[in-house]
């Protein structure tokens, strides 16, 4: 607050001075009280209010008003000072402050007064680009806004005008709208998609906004599959499964793509693979990867030398067939220690006919040979093998030195001339599920499976059928030669040997210098259509024959033939019976088709004695007493006969399978020196039949007979002649 002067006292004082010292009079001509205190000799004091306002010299009265001045806001002001007498606040001993108002009467308002109190106004922010936005650190004080400055201080570059909290942000590495977050949310931001399989293309479902791509984001969306790096809009249309151009309107019929299996790169082999009828196409892989065929019948042979995978896309093999158009082998593998495999394939139309590894005829459908490390690995899934033929041995499929697995394969309508008609394996085990061997053939032996081994190789054959093939010599089904055959069978899936046919050496089953173990394996029942013919099992070394019937479980091996031997005793020592050169046989009628593994007679003869056996037989039973011929069913000479009661005989030589409703009788004639003689025993007349293990005993045999099955003179029970010689039959049932 300004102080005031006290110039009415001051005044007073000079005039009372004057006077005192004898000055010339004060004027005085107004009448008011108050005089004129000049010494100038002129009365300028010509008002009435009591106060003189002439206080100068110059001889003329000023002072001419007539009411004494008052101070209506009691600032201490009177009017003649106070600028606004009406407002306390307003005087000239006021602060000048920010309000709009001149305080300090001064004639100066706010910021044009330089005493005007600052603090009482606003901080402003120094705006050097002129957005209108000022920076915090550059202020100044003041009432009202100053050019240059804002009432805004977040202005995070006060250098740009471009920048600032009203900005709009944008993609530019700078943050536009001073929010701490530099291109975050900004309007001209671009759509990325996530490309998870990195061709370039993204998943329209996986999509983010950003000025710049994220990592893993790519600017084109549209891959209609980003799991799969040859997917996307406009790609080449591969064999693969997949709609690689995400155009379903393209498909995949007639094309096929090899993918290289160090690169894991597609290219498109559809020309070098297919081919016409007449002329077909041909493609060797001599690198180690996959070929993909896609639907469509194709003309082609071809060549495998790598670990090489050839599938059928679709999943069924009907769809992709390779025919190799009587030309040659469909499929033909040969190098060391390969690793293939073939699925969802149909291989037909192939021919073999040149010398294999070890030669052989090469199979017409799939060769396979590895003679040089017997260590290749061929596996083939989900496929159709079927109408190959060879001019040596396997039509279907010839595995030399390789180690072959087959499932859920079809091996059907091959043929080959020399042997395994279905297929062959050599000094490479097999192993094979779920699969069906049927109408395969040859001209020679085994028109299924011929298998092949080194002693030591295993053959593993699970819910496999084998059914309607045919070998016009030996073995219609399946031949193991010196290995050892697992057969299982299951409820979930047919496992059988049934329908098939040979000359007589095992229909069904062969070994050779092998073992078998089979478990629930249907060879047909006996008497029905899914028999085998003539019988099911041989077993070579023994010359045995077996029947077997549905649901099987039997081992076999060389040595001992199959399942267990049961030993069936008839009629009793209670007569002796002296021969010399006469036939003695109990005849039995069959009820089954079992085996006959031997039987034996019990006595002694003098000395010197050897007997013959046979066994006898025809179609319908002799009636009453008579003469009948026979058919030499088996026949075994030379049998010593022993100087003391023993038995004696083919106790386990015969191996013989009855064939039911066929009668037939066991017996044998001793050829003894001269004066010697042989003895039997029999049961008195009278005796009932009784079980001999093939059937129930109808009679019995007796007379001179040449051997030649003729004029065999029968007795039967029914004429209660019924001495039946005392004998011990061996039989076995599987």
């Amino acid at each position: 607050m300004k102080r005031r002067l006290l110039f009415p006292l001051l005044a007073l004082s000079s005039s009372l001075a004057l006077v005192a010292c004898g000055d010339k009079e004060p004027d005085e001509d107004d009448g008011d009280g108050s005089i004129d205190t000049d010494t100038d000799g002129t009365d300028t004091d010509t008002d009435t209010d009591g106060t003189d306002t002439d206080t100068d010299t110059d001889g003329t009265d000023t002072d001419t008003d007539t009411t004494a001045p008052v101070d209506s806001d009691g600032d201490g002001y009177d009017s003649t000072e106070d600028c606004d007498d009406a407002n306390p606040d307003v005087n000239p001993g006021a602060d000048e402050v920010c309000n709009g108002m001149d305080d300090d009467c001064d004639g100066d308002v706010d910021d044009a007064d330089s005493d005007v109190d600052t603090s009482t106004g606003a901080t402003f922010f120094l705006d050097d680009d002129g957005d209108g936005y000022g920076d915090e650190y550059s202020t100044i004080e003041a009432c009202d806004r100053p050019d240059g400055y804002s009432d805004r201080s977040d202005d995070c570059d006060d250098a740009n005008a471009a920048v600032n909290p009203g900005a709009t942000e944008i993609c530019n590495d700078i943050d536009d709208d001073c929010d701490s977050e530099i291109d975050v949310g900004a309007a001209d931001m671009a759509d990325w998609y996530a490309d998870g399989d990195g061709d370039g293309f993204g998943d329209d479902a996986d999509a983010v906004s950003a000025c710049e791509a994220p990592d893993g984001y790519v600017a084109d969306g549209g891959d209609c599959n980003d799991l799969d790096e040859w997917t996307w809009p406009g790609a080449e249309e591969l064999c693969d499964g997949a709609d690689n151009d995400c155009d379903s309107g393209t498909g995949e019929r007639g094309l096929a793509t090899w993918w290289d299996g160090r690169t894991g790169r597609p290219t498109d082999v559809t020309d070098d693979l297919g081919g016409t009828s007449s002329r077909p196409g041909s493609l060797s892989l001599d690198d180690d990867g996959t070929l993909s065929i896609c639907e469509g019948t194709w003309y082609t042979n071809l060549s495998i030398g790598a670990d090489v995978t050839v599938r059928g896309e679709g999943g069924d093999a009907t769809d992709v067939v390779l025919d190799g158009a009587d030309s040659d082998t469909v499929v033909r593998i040969d190098g060391d220690s390969l690793d293939v495999t073939l699925a969802d394939l149909t291989i037909t139309g192939g021919a073999g006919s040149e010398s294999s590894g070890i030669g052989l005829g090469v199979a017409g459908g799939v060769h396979c040979e590895d003679v040089s490390s017997f260590a290749t690995s061929l596996s083939v899934r989900d496929s159709i093998i079927e109408r190959n033929t060879s001019t040596g041995i396997g039509g279907g499929l010839q595995a030399i030195g390789c180690d072959a697995q087959l499932s859920g394969v079809e091996l059907a309508y091959n043929d080959a001339e020399t042997g395994g008609g279905g297929a062959f394996s050599y000094y490479g085990g097999l192993s094979v599920d779920d699969t069906e061997v049927y109408g395969n053939s040859t001209d020679a032996d085994v028109g299924g499976l011929f298998l092949f081994g080194d002693g030591s190789t295993e053959f593993v054959l699970e819910d496999v059928d084998v059914y309607d093939n045919v070998a016009i010599e030996w073995v219609g089904g399946v031949a193991i030669v010196a290995g050892a055959l697992s057969w299982t069978g299951s409820t979930s899936g047919a496992s059988g040997a049934t329908r098939n046919e040979d000359a007589g050496y095992g229909a069904a089953l062969y070994l050779e210098d092998a073992e078998a173990e089979i478990d629930g394996v249907d060879f047909g029942e006996p008497g029905t259509s899914d028999d085998n013919a003539p019988f099911d099992i041989y077993v070579h070394a023994l010359g045995a024959q077996y029947n077997a019937g549905d649901d099987a479980t039997f081992s076999c091996d060389s040595g001992d033939g199959c399942g267990d031997v049961d030993d069936f005793t008839v009629n009793s020592t209670d007569y002796t019976w002296t021969s010399v050169d006469s036939f003695l046989g109990v005849a039995y009628m069959a009820d089954s088709e079992d085996t006959l593994v031997g039987f034996e007679s019990f006595g002694s003869a003098d000395s010197s004695c050897t007997a013959d056996f046979f066994v006898l037989g025809r179609d319908t039973a002799p009636g009453s007493s008579a003469a009948y011929d026979y058919d030499i069913e088996w026949a075994g000479y030379g049998y010593d006969v022993p100087t003391a009661d023993a038995w004696f005989g083919p106790d386990a030589d015969i191996f013989m399978v009855a064939e039911e409703g066929r009668s037939y009788v066991a017996g044998f004639i001793c050829d003894c020196a001269d004066g010697d003689y042989c003895y039997t025993y029999a049961t008195p007349s009278g005796t009932t039949g009784a079980d001999m293990g093939l059937g129930d005993t109808t009679g019995f045999v007796f007379g001179d007979w040449s051997g030649t099955g003729e004029d065999a003179y029968f007795y039967p029970l029914s004429e209660g002649l019924g001495e039946l010689f005392y004998q011990r039959f061996q039989v076995t049932s599987l």
